[in-house]
């Protein structure tokens, strides 16, 4: 279908096209954990087996949520205390909780963002060409221990976050995430047929996809539904507050689908991105910081234009990182800017 020119509501900005309003919700819900927390997790609760619940929760229980949440924002028209008080003023207190969750937040994704810069430009001056993961592990130890260090990267991590949201919805936030979630995307695939191509990435497959039924339990369920609600930002009030600025002439429907499938594949793509490599190396798979920042940099040097693939990986996490965070911050903002009656034109001082 062809995108549909959005009619502005009174002063306020509305997304321009439903591509755009698409990749913005999907990239606040590609995140963090979609790289470095459900591949590990799919192979440890039974591969393809995890898959198949995984799809299940995400399509039914986090797509409805998901759904509802932008429903309530659309109707509301205004920031997530708002769009829910709408209904009952009791419920202005969860909307606030939100929004206080999802700064707070913001804080470690600013942070962890800031890291992804730093590890892009060790990467493609050699630093990790030919050491040990023991060597990458001092190098990432002495670097977070390293406060001002931190801090600087943190700072212009932050300053690209507000470059966007300075620029408002449609020439900050959707002309950004119009171009930086196809970006992603390409870089995913690009790196995705490099770790299938490595001697011994068969064994990585294997572990990630295949159905092992027998190590399905309760806590697998839990995994799987608790995954779909992490991915998917549910409860953070960023889904209604960028749904605050759709147009009602838009379907609701068919953009929730199109941002889940969007962060389905995703995740399962940075599954073959990293554990192939993983294991095609002999390093125990793991999740978490330890993963992006400790084991991958070090298979990065040691394979042919590992300088180059590396680069690439960590420009995709920071992509990923990056339009999280901004959906994060315009929580805020549009609060500020509705509660306090401020003009958009007032985005920078915010």
């Amino acid at each position: 279908m062809n995108n549909t020119e959005l009619q502005t509501k009174g002063s306020r900005e509305q997304f321009k096209t439903r591509f755009g309003f698409i990749m913005a919700v999907a990239g606040s819900a590609v995140g963090l954990g979609n790289i470095w927390r459900f591949p590990y997790i799919t192979g440890v609760h039974g591969g393809g087996a995890f898959v198949i619940i995984y799809l299940v929760s995400i399509f039914i229980i986090g797509a409805t949520i998901a759904l509802t949440e932008m429903a309530i924002g659309r109707h509301g028209g205004s920031d997530v205390v708002e769009a829910y008080g709408q209904y009952d003023k009791r419920f202005r207190i969860p909307g606030f909780l939100s929004m206080i969750a999802v700064t707070v937040l913001m804080s470690f994704y600013n942070i962890i963002g800031g890291w992804s810069i730093y590890y892009f430009i060790q990467i493609i001056s050699g630093k990790f060409t030919g050491i040990s993961s023991g060597e990458v592990e001092s190098i990432f130890g002495n670097f977070i221990v390293n406060s001002p260090r931190v801090a600087i990267f943190t700072i212009i991590f932050l300053a690209v976050n507000t470059i966007v949201i300075v620029k408002g919805i449609t020439e900050g936030i959707e002309r950004v995430s119009s171009i930086v979630m196809p970006a992603l995307f390409v870089l995913l695939i690009v790196l995705v047929i490099r770790s299938l191509t490595l001697p011994g990435a068969k064994e990585g497959v294997i572990w990630y996809l295949k159905p092992d039924f027998s190590k399905v339990t309760g806590s697998t369920i839990v995994a799987a539904v608790g995954q779909a609600f992490f991915t998917l930002s549910l409860g953070s009030g960023a889904m209604a507050t960028y749904a605050s600025y759709l147009s009602k002439d838009e379907s609701l429907p068919k953009a929730t689908y199109s941002v889940v499938i969007t962060d389905t594949l995703v995740a399962l793509l940075a599954g073959l991105a990293i554990l192939p490599a993983v294991f095609a190396f002999g390093v125990s798979p793991g999740e978490g910081p330890g993963l992006v920042f400790v084991t991958l940099p070090s298979i990065f040097g040691k394979i042919p234009f590992g300088a180059f693939f590396g680069a690439m990986f960590f420009a995709f996490f920071f992509f990923a990182a990056l339009t999280s965070s901004i959906s994060m911050l315009e929580v805020s903002v549009t609060y500020l800017i509705e509660k306090k009656r401020w003009r958009e034109k007032k985005r920078p001082l915010l």
